[in-house]
């Protein structure tokens, strides 16, 4: 006698929701899923029904399809949908909460989870990186260059007898960063993709898609805002402008870290 297999329903986590809102602002109980936000967004489709479905997901306390689930990370943040919502369930803050809670669960350390949980342990750890950094300037002078604390208080210097240092140093600053960066990328292609086997070569196969996206930032045009233009172009110069300083500092620090003056 032949018998079916189901799969076993997902377990629920009752605290969800109150995890989620210590991120910030999450009204998903205010809503009564009428579905306007999700036909108001010219982002949403049948695959990607947000910002509903993943709102309706923390209520109901299924953890693991929130993870699981790429949706918050579709939406571009244009507003459309809680100036629809007839409830002022502000889905757009909640979506916006949503990918902070999703940030500290993808990453391993804990940190970016209690920087994004309070106000004071952000300032705590900003001023723990400051401090380092003075404490680093310090030891430098004093152990490397060997000047006594009183010729390092009271003697005005450039910087420039540290330009062949500071080229390790800004290496370092951005590849201790970066190894954190892919590590959480890592994590997070472990949580959304654990239950799907997907060959490499559909990975292949969406690379120019990935290039083009991330160069070109197309999605955003798909809104219906009539000024979905100014925004698509302050959206590309901000982030172009970010990319541009890393690799600026990353790959020609030697050549712009100088006293002399180009001709060009």
């Amino acid at each position: 006698m032949a018998c079916s297999t189901f799969a076993s329903p997902e377990a629920t986590v009752p605290t969800l929701s109150a995890d989620v809102r210590r991120f910030g602002v999450f009204n998903a109980h205010g809503c009564f899923a009428c579905g306007s936000c999700t036909t108001v967004c010219d982002l949403a489709s049948d695959a990607a029904s947000f910002p509903r479905r993943p709102m309706q997901s923390v209520v109901l306390g299924l953890k693991e399809s929130v993870l699981r689930g790429l949706d918050p990370w579709l939406c571009h943040d244009c507003g459309d949908c809680s100036t629809t919502c007839p409830r002022d369930a502000e889905p757009r803050q909640s979506m916006a909460t949503l990918r902070r809670y999703l940030t500290a669960e993808y990453d391993w350390t804990g940190l970016s989870g209690r920087i994004l949980r309070s106000a004071a342990f952000e300032i705590m750890a900003l001023s723990t990186a400051a401090l380092a950094v003075l404490a680093l300037i310090i030891w430098y002078h004093l152990t490397i260059v060997r000047l006594d604390l009183e010729t390092f208080r009271s003697t005005p210097m450039g910087i420039d007898h540290m330009f062949p240092r500071i080229v390790y140093f800004t290496t370092a600053v951005f590849l201790i960063p970066a190894f954190f960066m892919l590590s959480n990328i890592y994590r997070m292609h472990r949580l959304t993709m654990r239950s799907a086997a997907i060959p490499f070569r559909f990975y292949a196969a969406e690379a120019k898609a990935l290039v083009v996206n991330t160069l070109a930032h197309l999605e955003i045009l798909k809104c219906a805002a009539a000024d979905r233009r100014k925004k698509w172009t302050m959206h590309w110069m901000m982030a172009a402008g970010c990319v541009l300083l890393v690799f600026v500092q990353f790959f020609f620090l030697r050549w712009f870290q100088t006293d002399k003056i180009y001709p060009l």
